[in-house]
């Protein structure tokens, strides 16, 4: 498939794509990176942290090796990274936030979490667990 898209100076660049060839190189290399994650680390917690980041670090991978250096400000930019957005960061990191607090509170209604409130300490270790896990849960939503 031939596609035609102007160059920075305004001359005709023709580029060849084949969207099943990306579409399983980026399977390739998310489906490797994980496995890697998983043969490296089994039995340590954060294989599942490091496995949720792994599509991100693939696009990461794929652009800088795959589109030509000329491009990739272009490729940025049609995926909405040609500016910081600043308006929108609020809200960026409040819902993944938001999100992470109601898994939480959800887990203490059902009774699946049972936070220890007799004690002073108990609560504040619990209490710094929970925005702890909710910064990382954040953290984590915004990589995937």
């Amino acid at each position: 498939m031939r596609a035609t898209t102007l160059g920075r100076d305004g001359e005709v660049m023709k580029t060849t794509k084949n969207p099943k060839r990306e579409v399983a190189t980026y399977i390739g290399v998310t489906f490797s990176l994980a496995t890697a994650v998983a043969v490296a680390l089994p039995h340590a917690n954060i294989n599942l942290l490091l496995s949720v980041l792994v599509p991100t670090v693939t696009v990461a991978i794929l652009t800088f090796t795959i589109t030509p250096r000329g491009n990739r400000r272009e490729l940025w930019a049609r995926i909405g990274l040609s500016r910081a957005g600043l308006k929108t960061w609020p809200s960026a990191l409040a819902i993944p936030f938001v999100l992470c607090a109601a898994a939480y509170g959800t887990a203490v209604a059902v009774g699946a979490a049972r936070p220890d409130m007799h004690l002073g300490e108990a609560t504040i270790t619990w209490t710094t667990g929970l925005v702890i896990s909710a910064v990382i849960g954040t953290v984590v939503i915004r990589g995937e």
